[in-house]
């Protein structure tokens, strides 16, 4: 692949497989945090979810280490700024 040893090559794939794990699970996230088109000035972004239930999930994200203090923290200002 890049001319050098085996071990230099499977150690690159191994950490652009890992890149492309993180880039997933980001999607992935954001795709679970971000409010539901049309939804209502005022009212929560999903039906049935409180603002709390949403915060517990971002916390809970980040404490299993899905998601990073960083991205906590962006998911967090997102959630209280559609409040």
């Amino acid at each position: 692949m890049f001319g050098g040893s085996l071990l230099v090559e499977v150690t690159l794939m191994g950490i652009m497989a890992a890149a492309l794990v993180a880039v997933v699970l980001a999607a992935v996230v954001a795709r679970r945090l971000a409010p539901e088109p049309g939804h209502a000035a005022g009212r929560s972004p999903s039906a049935g979810r409180t603002v709390e239930s949403r915060l517990a999930e971002t916390d809970d994200l980040h404490d299993r280490g899905l998601i990073s203090a960083d991205e906590l923290t962006a998911a967090r200002r997102r959630i209280f700024d559609q409040v």
